[in-house]
């Protein structure tokens, strides 16, 4: 009789916790429940992209549009809305794995939202560009300052030459005994 009283008691405590995993809030619904991942309404999100009146486009990637935010604290967060046609799978797997990542070189991933069919993903905001723009500026100077480099060495190569300074490679010789043809 106790063991059936304790049967029916689990029973009823998983169908209740089932129950109450269902009538999660729209904005919390294929999220996973992440520590330390805050999970934004949609309210939150059109008022921190809207804030001040005005809607800050910074970018355009193959995932979304980025927008530049401020949080009701003040801080400013970048905010990639997420293009429909994306799929839900893959935005949870993007979430999972950023979540795990901290690393002074990374941005930080704050938070997400899933509400009426649109997903926000909300980053820490970097004021000085992103890592690509600062990899391509670089990588341009660098490419720049090896083929000015590479010119003044041909240059000065070439200038040397004619001033007899250089052996002759391949040429003939200005010695016309140097070009015996047999013996």
């Amino acid at each position: 009789m106790i063991g059936l009283a304790a049967i029916i008691t689990l029973i009823k405590y998983v169908t209740k916790n089932e129950k109450q995993k269902k009538r999660k809030s729209p904005e919390t619904k294929g999220v996973p429940d992440i520590p330390g991942l805050y999970k934004f309404s949609k309210a939150e999100i059109d008022s921190a992209i809207n804030h001040g009146g005005k809607k800050k486009c910074l970018g355009r990637g193959s995932a979304g549009l980025v927008y530049k935010g401020v949080l009701p604290s003040g801080q400013l967060v970048a905010i990639k809305q997420i293009y429909k046609s994306n799929t839900s799978d893959s935005f949870t797997r993007e979430i999972e794995g950023l979540s795990r990542v901290r690393h002074p070189n990374l941005v930080c991933l704050f938070g997400c939202c899933i509400e009426d069919g649109e997903q926000y993903l909300v980053y820490e905001y970097c004021p000085h560009g992103n890592l690509a723009h600062h990899l391509l500026r670089t990588s341009f100077l660098v490419f720049l300052f090896l083929l000015l480099e590479t010119s003044f060495i041909l240059l000065m190569t070439v200038r040397m030459c004619r001033e007899g300074h250089c052996p002759n490679v391949g040429g003939p010789s200005e010695n016309p005994e140097g070009m015996r043809v047999g013996s």
